[in-house]
């Protein structure tokens, strides 16, 4: 087994298995977002750029943690700390 997973058994009988130290790439975010819309009957492509305009969460649908893992990809655009004014897709 790879040093950077690790499986977690908990109390009951149900093991669970997490990726350590690895992020999500942007484009992994990205198309899991643009998925979750899409189930959704949204046209994601407006909804993504709608809300990469605007910075307002509500283009993005909560279904799937879309709108959390987009906002997590995004923050540092959004709370303005680090002087960006764009999100940082690279």
């Amino acid at each position: 087994m790879n040093e950077k997973n690790k499986i977690v058994a908990d109390s009951g009988n149900t093991i669970t298995f997490s990726r350590v130290g690895e992020k999500e790439t942007p484009h992994e975010v990205l198309m899991k977002v643009y998925y979750s819309m899409r189930e959704k009957g949204y046209d994601p492509v407006s909804q993504i750029v709608g809300y990469l305009i605007s910075g307002d969460p509500t283009y993005i649908t909560s279904y799937n943690n879309a709108r959390y893992l987009i906002r997590s990809l995004c923050a540092p655009m959004l709370n303005n700390t680090t002087g960006m004014t764009r999100c940082d897709l690279s």
